[in-house]
Order: C-alpha cells, then sequence, then structure tokens
C-alpha cells in the first residue's frame, strides 16, 4: 500500500472490516492514526495525510476534495445494525422513518 490509512478506533465495527481486509491482503496496509472523531478523519484525509475506509457518511459529502473509491463486490462487508425502545417511548416522525427504512432493508436481506 502506498498510502497511510487513518481509521476509526477500536470502537467502531470499522476495525473490524479494516482488519479483515488486511489479513486478506497479507497485511500490507499501514495505519497511521486511530481517531473517535470521524469529522478529524475527514479533515486529515482531506489534507492529503492518508487514506480511511469508511461507509457513506454524509458530513463527507461536503467536502468536494474527497473521492470515493467503492469496495470491489468480493470485499464489501456486512455491518449489521440493531434498535430497541422503550414500549413507553413515543417516537417522533424521523424514528418512526427510520425503523421503517431499517425494517425494510432487513426484509430485503433476508
Amino acid at each position: 500500500m502506498d498510502y497511510p490509512f487513518i481509521l476509526l478506533d477500536e470502537s467502531f465495527v470499522h476495525m473490524e472490516a479494516f482488519q479483515n481486509l488486511d489479513e486478506k491482503y497479507k497485511k500490507k496496509a499501514k495505519v497511521l492514526f486511530n481517531f473517535s472523531d470521524i469529522h478529524t478523519i475527514g479533515q486529515l484525509v482531506n489534507s492529503n495525510v492518508g487514506i480511511t475506509l469508511m461507509t457513506d457518511f454524509l458530513p463527507f459529502a461536503d467536502m468536494d476534495s474527497l473521492i470515493k473509491i467503492p469496495l470491489i463486490p468480493e470485499d464489501k462487508q456486512i455491518f449489521h445494525v440493531q434498535y430497541a425502545y422503550l414500549r413507553s417511548t413515543l417516537l417522533n416522525a424521523d424514528l418512526k422513518e427510520l425503523i421503517r427504512l431499517l425494517d425494510e432493508l432487513n426484509e430485503k436481506i433476508n
């Protein structure tokens, strides 16, 4: 790998996905930094300090100089998302829409 990686830290599932890919490709990747702050990573990548492995992430949308390079199909990683809330919780329209979208995605996968 010619470019160092700037990654989310171990508290994010991205690290597991990165480690899986690094193992597959014989541990050739060099990790420069690990951060828990997504915006810091975006700024460092935007400043050409390194590259990152990230899902599509809206705050990066305003960084026109960043280029998204999709993974090849056999390297795509599956991320599992779960939600929970109290039965007594009053859900606003945005949360109801999020739950609907997650349920719809789940039906497509299963």
